[in-house]
């Protein structure tokens, strides 16, 4: 019997601290995610979308208060994925929601059972040193990943771009506003003058963060040439620049 209670005791002990190092991992990732698209504006949202990024937010926090208040953090975890569940039931199928709201379910799993637990199977148990080595290797290669996505321009390991018969040909809105050429060499001429070069490395465009592309120059007005750095999406035929979808016409 002692002998299942230690494996039990164990077992929760390895839960524990792989939800924190899963956990922290899926913290840095929406820290980043948040950081590297911009915090949303709360004035230009509506009190439904205010509510969810308000209850995503909690959802994530709860897997690092974790650290702390294991229990208080599992538990502001889960309620904060049902609330979310009561502001929009899609959001309970969505992984990436998912697995955060499962962390938080295996820490306040791991905190009931360890806090139950005989003081005598308490003391010859050690946190795994491995699993703790692995975690935190993982966790800073991922924040290290993160940064050079957010603040590298361009981020490291950004393939060279040589622009494609896709990319090739003269661009421009329906008011002809901005018009500009690219150039096989990565040259842009026109209302723009510039190059276009990639925008984001093999991590970026795994994670979705980021355009593809992005022209970086100076842009011709009526009475001079001003700084200009937009970022470009390739998508059905169309260049995107923010709100704006250019066309080729040439």
């Amino acid at each position: 019997m002692q002998t299942l209670q230690n494996i039990i005791w164990q077992a929760a002990v390895v839960g524990r601290w792989t939800a924190r190092i899963l956990g922290s991992l899926a913290l840095l990732f929406f820290l980043a995610l948040v950081f590297g698209e911009g915090p949303p504006n709360p004035f230009a949202l509506s009190a439904r979308e205010n509510l969810t990024f308000l209850c995503m937010a909690l959802l994530f926090l709860g897997l690092g208060v974790a650290w702390l208040r294991e229990g208080l953090g599992g538990a502001l975890t889960l309620a904060a994925f049902a609330a979310l569940g009561l502001v929009g039931g899609n959001h309970l199928r969505m992984p990436a929601l998912q697995i955060p709201a499962t962390l938080g379910g295996l820490h306040l799993v791991c905190w009931l059972r360890l806090r139950m637990a005989p003081p005598s199977l308490a003391s010859p148990i050690s946190i795994p040193q491995r699993l703790l080595l692995a975690g935190s290797t993982a966790m800073a290669l991922f924040l290290l990943l993160c940064a050079n996505e957010i603040f590298g321009n361009p981020p490291l390991m950004t393939p060279t771009l040589r622009p494609g018969p896709a990319l090739i040909g003269t661009w421009s809105s329906d008011d002809l506003r901005p018009i500009f050429t690219i150039r096989p060499d990565g040259a842009v001429t026109g209302t723009v003058e510039g190059t276009i070069r990639g925008n984001r490395s093999w991590f970026g465009k795994l994670m979705r963060w980021r355009t593809e592309y992005i022209i970086q120059g100076s842009a011709q007005g009526s009475a001079s040439a001003h700084s200009f750095l937009e970022p470009l999406a390739l998508q059905s035929g169309e260049l995107r620049m923010g709100r704006v979808h250019l066309r080729r016409i040439q």
